[in-house]
C-alpha cells in the first residue's frame, strides 16, 4: 500500500534510472516503475507510461541539462506529473526531483525540495522523503477507521537537536488516543510513550555529544522514528516502528519493529500464541518463511543459492525470537528480518507476508489463530 514510484528520465540518464531502480526495488519495501525494466516487448509504450504515471504514489524525476532541453515523451511526463500533483493534498510529497548533474531545475519544479544524485547519501535521502509520506497515507487511513471506533488519536513529535560544536538530531513521531476513557487504548498511549523515551535514551547513549563520528560530510549523528497503526479494529491493534538512524560509516541503519495488541484488557499478542506454543508447528511456519525469503531472492536478487543469499544456515537459526518480530494485517501475518538478521545490508529489509490460510495449509489447524481471527473484525472507513 503506497508503495508505488515512476521513475521520470530521458533515455541519456538511463543508467542513473537503472541504478536507483535497482536501489529501490532491493533496499526498499517501494515498488519502482521503469520503462526499460517493465516495459515488455509488444506493449502499447504510451499506454503502459501514462496507466503506470496515473497509478503512483511518487514520481521521482531526474533532471539533467540533456533533459531539461530535450523535446518530446519526457516532456509529456513532466506535465502529467505536475497535472496529478494538482489531484493531491497541497503540503503531500509526490514529486521528488532528483538532480544527475548540475542541471538548473525548471522553473514549475523550483518549488518542490530537490535531491542531488551526487551527494554522499542521495539514496538515503530519497528512501526518507518517500518513507514520510508513505506514512503520512497510511495515517490518514487508519484515521478513518480510528473514528468510525470513537478511537482517535493525533500524532505528535519528539524533535531535539542536542550538541555545542556537533549537532546530534533526533525525530520521533508517535501517535496518543485522544478524547478517551477506554482503559485499553490508555495504556497503549503509556506503552507507546515508554517505547519513544527508550529510543530516545537508547540513541543519547551510543551518541556521545558533540563528538564527531569521524565523517567529514556529515559529522553529527541522527535517528527518525515513525510510529504507524497497520491495524485497528474492536479487538486488536497492530503497528510497526520504522527506525533509522546514522552514527558515522558509509551509510545509515534501519529497521522495523512489529507490536501487536489484543484489548479489553490489553495483552501484548505473541507468535506463540498464535501457533500453539509448539515447537514443531514453529518449524513448519519458518520452513513457509524461508521459502517465500528464496522467492524473493529469486524474483528480486536473482540469487538461486540459499548460501550465497543467507548470511547463516537459516534452520539453525530458528526460535521463537528469530522470528518474533511480525505484525498483523488484514488476515495477515508479516514477518520481518532486519538487515542483518538472515542478509547483507545490500539486500536491505525483508517483510515476509503469509495469509491466515497459507499458515493453516502448512501448519495445520491452530487454536491460537483462529482467536486471533476473531479479534479482526472487518471494519470499513
Amino acid at each position: 500500500m503506497f508503495n508505488k514510484v515512476f521513475i521520470a528520465h530521458a533515455k541519456e540518464d538511463i543508467e542513473q534510472a537503472k541504478s536507483l531502480f535497482e536501489y529501490l526495488n532491493k533496499s526498499t519495501p517501494f515498488k519502482p516503475w521503469l520503462d526499460k525494466e517493465n516495459l515488455l516487448p509488444g506493449h502499447n509504450w504510451r499506454e503502459e507510461i501514462n496507466q503506470a504515471l496515473r497509478l503512483a504514489d511518487f514520481i521521482i524525476i531526474l533532471f539533467s541539462k540533456i533533459a531539461i532541453t530535450k523535446t518530446g515523451y519526457i516532456q509529456k511526463e513532466f506535465k502529467l506529473a505536475l497535472d496529478y500533483f494538482e489531484q493531491r493534498p497541497e503540503d503531500s510529497i509526490y514529486i521528488i526531483p532528483v538532480l544527475t548533474d548540475n542541471c538548473t531545475i525548471p522553473e514549475k519544479f523550483a518549488k518542490y525540495q530537490w535531491v542531488d544524485l551526487n551527494d554522499w547519501d542521495a539514496y538515503n535521502q530519497i528512501h526518507a522523503s518517500l518513507r514520510q509520506q508513505r506514512d503520512i497515507y497510511l495515517k490518514t487511513e487508519m484515521l478513518k477507521i480510528a473514528q468510525n471506533l470513537s478511537y482517535e488519536y493525533t500524532s505528535h513529535n519528539l524533535e531535539e537537536t542536542l550538541g555545542d560544536t556537533i549537532f546530534h538530531k533526533i525525530s520521533i513521531s508517535y501517535p496518543q488516543f485522544t478524547k478517551t476513557t477506554i482503559k485499553s487504548l490508555l495504556h497503549l498511549n503509556t506503552y507507546i510513550l515508554a517505547d519513544v523515551y527508550r529510543m530516545y535514551n537508547g540513541f543519547l547513549h551510543i551518541s556521545p555529544l558533540n563528538e564527531p563520528n569521524g565523517n567529514p560530510n556529515h559529522p553529527g549523528n541522527e535517528s527518525r522514528t515513525n510510529y504507524n497503526f497497520e491495524l485497528i479494529t474492536p479487538g486488536m491493534i497492530s503497528l510497526t516502528v520504522y527506525n533509522y538512524s546514522y552514527i558515522g560509516g558509509l551509510h545509515g541503519n534501519y529497521g522495523t519493529v512489529g507490536m501487536n495488541f489484543r484489548l479489553n484488557p490489553l495483552l501484548e499478542v505473541y507468535l506463540k500464541e498464535i501457533l500453539d506454543y509448539q515447537d514443531e508447528i514453529l518449524l513448519l511456519f519458518a520452513q513457509l518463511c524461508k521459502s517465500k525469503l528464496l522467492e524473493r531472492a529469486s524474483e528480486v536478487f536473482d540469487v538461486n543459492d540459499e548460501n550465497e543469499f543467507f548470511l547463516k544456515n537459516f534452520d539453525e537459526q530458528i526460535n521463537w525470537e528469530f522470528l518474533g518480530n511480525f505484525y498483523v494485517g488484514d488476515k495477515t501475518l508479516t514477518v520481518i528480518f532486519v538487515p542483518y538478521q538472515v542478509t547483507a545490508y545490500s539486500y536491505g529489509q525483508h517483510e515476509i507476508t503469509v495469509t491466515f490460510e497459507e499458515v493453516r495449509k502448512v501448519c495445520g489447524s491452530l487454536i491460537g489463530l483462529d482467536w486471533l481471527e476473531s479479534l479482526i473484525l472487518p471494519v470499513k472507513a
